[in-house]
């Protein structure tokens, strides 16, 4: 399944690759306007609560590429984390499962012996 962090993360990887071949400082003046919006935005304020005051300052002070790249590996980084999340969410559920699974079998053999019991007297 394609997730919405899959295709921003493809969307930052191919700008990350168009800055390459053509540099920053032959953009249009929006172009560059509007990635610092999006480097800058408010959805990665939430983010770099936990994130060291170093990296902040070198983020803030780096060129353009470099906010690219540093933001690139962040969601990359937030995709590996979720999925390991997932992951351990569905090995509980499976535990869950198994569990319930004995929990049904106890209580039908709970059961059978009640009523065998009650047959046989």
């Amino acid at each position: 399944m394609i997730t919405g962090d899959d295709i921003l993360i493809e969307y930052v990887r191919r700008i990350k690759n168009a800055l390459k071949k053509y540099p920053v400082k032959d953009q249009p003046s929006n172009v560059i306007y509007y990635l610092e919006k999006f480097l800058f935005h408010k959805i990665w304020s939430l983010n770099e609560q936990n994130v060291s005051n170093d990296i902040m300052k070198d983020f803030k002070s780096s060129d353009l590429r470099k906010k690219l790249k540093i933001r690139y590996v962040e969601m990359k980084s937030r995709r590996e984390s979720v999925k390991a999340l997932d992951k351990t969410i569905e090995q509980k559920a499976l535990l869950n499962k198994e569990t319930m699974k004995q929990y049904i079998d106890r209580i039908n053999r709970i059961r059978n012996d009640i009523v065998s019991a009650l047959t046989s007297t």
